[in-house]
């Protein structure tokens, strides 16, 4: 017995020892796979850091940059992240945020704090970002070094260099805070009392813009930044159109006021805490005439399945517009079942299979104007001889059932 349980106990292990390799191979190969994701760049000369992310094909393309602040003890070369640390001791002693370990006592990590205490962040400090400013640490933004600490896992890839370029991006600006010390304005905590601030956008409102009228979407436009500061040549649109009320909108590059119905104008605007105020609008592009009635070439039609491909087909066209010099005459077809007969931009009718179907018209200059076709679909073997596939019923019988519009 005590035999046999030695036996099952040394399977047993042989059993953990195998399944923690394997696990320890994955996790491995997992991290390795992360660690490759970005590549870090640090222009020690511009103080500003440059992050690149790995796209197809083994290349690394500019993601995103933050400024920084080095110093003398910054060393130059090629380095690999190391372990990583919520808050730590540095020299002072004071305390930072978010660190990752570059090599040695090098760290990425926020703007020092007196202790470890998120309200006790030297301002002095933070305002010297974008300058040589540490013993060889890389000082960042709670954002920025929170987003490393986040999304660089150990063993990305770390280069340190001088050049007077600060790199694909441009040096970004640095916010400057007025005091002794206090919160870092970028800390997403919401604790944080700089988030109680937020940028304002005004002059946000709905328009009616005439048919052909020049139309400049930003005039009026204001915007203030978090503090107050006129930010208003950095607001950002963006623009979706729909021509019916049904409609989904769809992005467009501008009003195109010759093309009437409703554009939704989005305004955005991104300030230094990265804080975003977002307002939008709809200015609707109406035209001078609009359209009264419309009429189609059938109101009624025959097609048979089954046969030739000519018996299934047929063509309908707008015969009349009122009025004559009405704006904007572009019309959109649609069909009440596509399973029984489809119907393209252009009038061509396809008939699918047996039954009935209903083919509108719609103008799209906001008059709601319609016109009907009723296109009734039979098998070829139910077509009478000399029969017309396109032949309107209502010439021959003088009735048709009405068709609500």
């Amino acid at each position: 017995m005590k035999r046999w349980r030695n036996t099952l106990f040394a399977v047993l292990l042989l059993f953990l020892f195998c399944g923690a390799g394997i696990s320890a191979e994955a996790k491995t190969k997992a991290k390795g796979k992360a660690s490759g994701q970005y590549m870090i760049r640090i222009n020690k000369q511009q103080n500003v850091v440059n992050v690149y992310k790995h796209v197809k094909g083994k290349k690394y393309k500019p993601y995103r940059a933050f400024v920084c602040s080095t110093g003398p003890g910054t060393p130059v070369g090629t380095f690999h992240l190391l372990e990583k640390m919520r808050w730590h001791q540095l020299d002072g002693p004071t305390y930072g945020q978010y660190c990752s370990r570059i090599t040695g006592r090098i760290l990425f990590h926020s703007v020092w704090y007196y202790k470890p205490d998120k309200t006790t962040q030297s301002y002095i400090q933070y305002n010297r970002l974008g300058t040589a400013a540490s013993h060889g640490c890389v000082r960042l933004t709670v954002w920025d070094a929170k987003w490393i600490f986040d999304n660089c896992p150990s063993g990305t890839k770390v280069m340190i260099y001088n050049s007077p370029d600060p790199g694909p991006f441009g040096k970004p600006k640095a916010l400057k805070v007025s005091g002794f010390s206090g919160w870092d304005p970028t800390d997403p905590d919401p604790a944080n009392p700089y988030w109680k601030k937020q940028p304002l956008i005004t002059g946000v409102k709905k328009k009616t813009v005439r048919y052909g009228a020049k139309v400049k979407v930003k005039k009026g436009i204001r915007a203030k930044d978090s503090f107050g500061k006129n930010v208003s040549p950095k607001v950002k649109v963006s623009i979706w159109f729909k021509a019916l009320a049904k409609d989904k909108y769809k992005k467009v590059k501008k009003i195109d006021t010759k093309v009437p119905g409703n554009y939704k104008v989005a305004y955005r605007v991104t300030d230094i805490l990265r804080h975003t105020a977002r307002k939008t609008a709809v200015f609707r592009v109406v035209p001078a005439k609009k359209i009264t009635s419309l009429k189609l070439n059938h109101e009624s039609m025959t097609l048979y399945v089954g046969g030739a491909a000519s018996e299934a087909k047929g063509q309908l066209k707008v015969s009349k517009v009122l009025p004559k010099k009405a704006s904007y005459k572009q019309v959109r077809y649609s069909s009440s079942n596509k399973k029984i007969v489809t119907v393209t931009a252009k009038g061509a009718v396809r008939a699918k299979k047996k039954g009935s179907a209903v083919i509108r018209v719609s103008a799209l200059d906001g008059s709601d104007k319609k016109a009907a076709c009723r296109v009734i679909v039979k098998r070829i073997s139910e077509k009478p001889l000399g029969d017309d596939p396109v032949k309107d019923p209502v010439a021959v019988s003088g009735s048709a059932a009405k068709i609500i519009l």
